[in-house]
């Protein structure tokens, strides 16, 4: 059995979690009793812990809301991103490919038994993937409250090598022309944009010098449903994502996540057919808004317009 890397915890666990993450307060801190709260209240109570830490919370994305729009059956599955601009602007800086990971995103969601879980990712996972020394200085503190709290928790065991699953290819653009590009190719295609978060201008208003780093997340429930329909875990690699960054040498690179890669990652079976469409459709959007002409097997994935769904988050404030 595999170990996603990502740590699977009880709903009712998490807020004492993100209080002692937040205010170094583990040592006076017990875990709570169990509860019976649902997924939509564990999200909102998550939420409003992050937020009165001073978190900003970007983005909700409620993935059985958006599927059921489309007549998808899926248990109730939330998607939390949220972030601090130093911690993230720090990581950045030593590896721009963690940004693709960042904003952190918290998982809230009801299995097969009808408990509430809970995954974030852990810091090794970021750590071994992106090769960013730092995460241990910025968040070491993590796997250990955690620990703490829930000594039996849940968990499938996922290191990556340096670089795994991410697609990277040179763009022939500027990050804004890029960017732009992107934006329409999908929405042309039929994909939601339910949030476009530009790094450095985030980074730049605390203080801080970040080269230009975008990051687009789009989304179709017709295909992400289907996946987590398989595996609900993998909700936290969703909706897609293109991170656009400038390299120090002035290079303008388009990064992302190979389908494959995140298949492997929650231990999804059977869909090999889907995901090499995904993977095909994800080259074509990618040579296109980096100004490359697309080969002959990276055609999109071809679906009415009828059919053609988003991934419009149940709430956005970022």
């Amino acid at each position: 059995m595999h170990r996603r890397n990502i740590i699977l915890i009880a709903g009712a666990v998490v807020i004492v979690v993100i209080v002692a993450l937040l205010t170094g307060g583990e040592d006076e801190l017990e875990p709570p009793p169990p509860s019976t709260a649902n997924v939509n209240e564990v999200v909102v109570e998550i939420r409003s812990t992050l937020e009165e830490q001073g978190l900003n919370v970007m983005l909700i994305s409620n993935h059985s809301a958006n599927a059921a729009r489309f007549e998808l059956e899926l248990r109730p599955t939330q998607l939390i991103l949220f972030g601090t601009t130093g911690i993230g602007t720090a990581l950045m800086q030593e590896q721009r490919t963690i940004g693709i990971d960042l904003p952190s995103k918290i998982l809230v969601w009801e299995d097969e038994s009808g408990e509430v879980r809970v995954a974030y990712n852990s810091p090794d996972y970021l750590k071994a993937r992106h090769g960013v020394e730092s995460v241990d200085e910025l968040l070491s503190d993590v796997d250990a409250v955690m620990t703490r709290f829930h000594p039996n928790m849940l968990g499938i065991e996922f290191i990556p090598t340096e670089g795994q699953g991410l697609i990277t290819i040179p763009s022939t653009r500027s990050v804004d022309e890029t960017v732009a590009a992107l934006e329409t190719i999908l929405e042309d295609a039929g994909f939601s944009i339910p949030l476009v978060f530009n790094h450095s201008d985030n980074a730049a208003r605390v203080g801080q010098i970040l080269k230009p780093t975008v990051l687009i997340i789009f989304g179709n429930p017709n295909v992400g449903t289907q996946l987590m329909q398989n595996q609900q875990s993998i909700g936290i690699d969703l909706p897609q994502k293109f991170l656009v960054w400038e390299a120090e040498d002035g290079q303008v690179n388009i990064t992302y996540n190979d389908p494959f890669f995140l298949a492997e990652r929650h231990g999804i079976t059977g869909m090999d057919e889907l995901l090499t469409n995904m993977s095909n459709a994800l080259a074509n959007f990618a040579r296109q808004g980096a100004g490359t002409p697309p080969t002959p097997t990276e055609a999109p994935v071809e679906e009415p317009a009828s059919e053609r769904g988003d991934e419009t988050p149940q709430e956005s404030d970022g």
